[in-house]
């Protein structure tokens, strides 16, 4: 099944992040942020995981990519991976052992346009670049 796709837009990246629940819509969506980052994982120096209390709502997705947005930028770590259990969400990750270019310079995950409720199937997130 497809994570996610980018759909067309004129000034920012639209994706769409696909999932027949909303546990699996969060996982793509953190998949999908740090296939955006970065296209490659070289240079890896170790695993790393974080473990949080998470609600699952189309706000807390967006709260959920812009952690790994702002982690990748300021710590080298980049989440690509996510477990929901019983409102427990662990990320799952690498620590690059030098600072690294992103592929593209995406800022952050906006709530622009986002629905009031997370419907399994899809959500379109934006992202500003």
């Amino acid at each position: 099944m497809i994570k996610y796709k980018i759909l067309d837009n004129t000034a920012d990246i639209l994706i769409r992040v696909y999932g027949e629940d909303s546990a699996t819509i969060l996982s793509n969506s953190i998949y999908a942020v740090a296939s955006l980052l970065h296209r490659s994982v070289r240079n890896i120096n170790s695993e790393q995981t974080l473990t949080l209390k998470a609600e699952i709502t189309p706000y807390d997705i967006v709260d959920m990519m812009n952690l790994v947005i702002s982690e990748f930028e300021m710590s080298r770590i980049l989440y690509f991976s996510s477990q929901l259990k019983d409102s427990i969400l662990t990320l799952k990750g690498h620590r690059f052992l030098k600072s690294i270019k992103p592929s593209n310079s995406v800022k952050a995950a906006t709530y622009h346009n986002l629905p009031a409720r997370l419907v399994p199937g899809y959500l379109d997130i934006t992202l500003d670049i």
